[in-house]
């Protein structure tokens, strides 16, 4: 009896030990489920917030664009002013003029060429299914007289004209007049600009 007693108690004390450790276990099972619960329902609420987010961006992107279009077509003359094409090419070679002249300078256009840049004179697709447009390139040469300052006046203003043009190259030289007896200058610029 007193065996059986203290193996009753033995498998008492075995079952005790399976139990608790079964408690113990399912405590933690039960803490990691309720732990992963939390941390889906937080990604879900993230992802929520973050697709919220993009959708929101998208649509002030989307009211960004509009805005900018209104405003393209609001100041569209003056874009395309700044873009030298052959309807305007002559009016941007009265400018140069004009700047030279109001520089104090005596202005002569020795050359004005529209060209295309294209050797193959191959037209430019712009857009798959777009316009296609050809690309060229306005070449002008222009000769002035007048003094140092004057010279170095209308070179500052020529830099600072809004169309995209490029001041290829400069020559500059003295000019002795009998007459006078005075030094001047002369210079002789090659100005490039592509055209649309």
């Amino acid at each position: 009896m007193k065996n059986q007693k203290n193996n009753m108690e033995e498998i008492f004390k075995k079952t005790k030990k399976g139990l608790m450790v079964s408690i113990i276990l399912f405590i933690i099972l039960m803490a990691s489920v309720v732990v992963l619960y939390v941390m889906i329902n937080e990604t879900a609420k993230n992802t929520i917030l973050l697709k919220q987010e993009l959708v929101d961006s998208s649509k002030e992107d989307i009211v960004t664009l509009k805005r900018a279009i209104r405003n393209y077509e609001k100041h569209k003359s003056v874009v395309e002013d700044l873009v030298i094409n052959k309807n305007n090419a002559f009016a941007f070679i009265g400018d140069i003029e004009k700047i030279a002249l109001d520089s104090g300078l005596v202005a002569s256009v020795d050359l004005a060429e529209l060209s295309d840049v294209l050797s193959s004179g191959a037209i430019v697709e712009v857009n798959s299914g777009g316009p296609k447009r050809s690309h060229g390139q306005l070449q002008m040469t222009m000769g002035v007289d007048g003094e140092w300052d004057e010279i170095i006046s209308f070179l500052i203003k020529l830099e600072n004209i809004p169309q995209q043009a490029i001041i290829d190259s400069v020559r500059l030289s003295t000019v002795y007049d009998q007459e006078t007896k005075s030094t001047g200058w002369t210079a002789s610029f090659n100005i490039l600009a592509i055209t649309n």
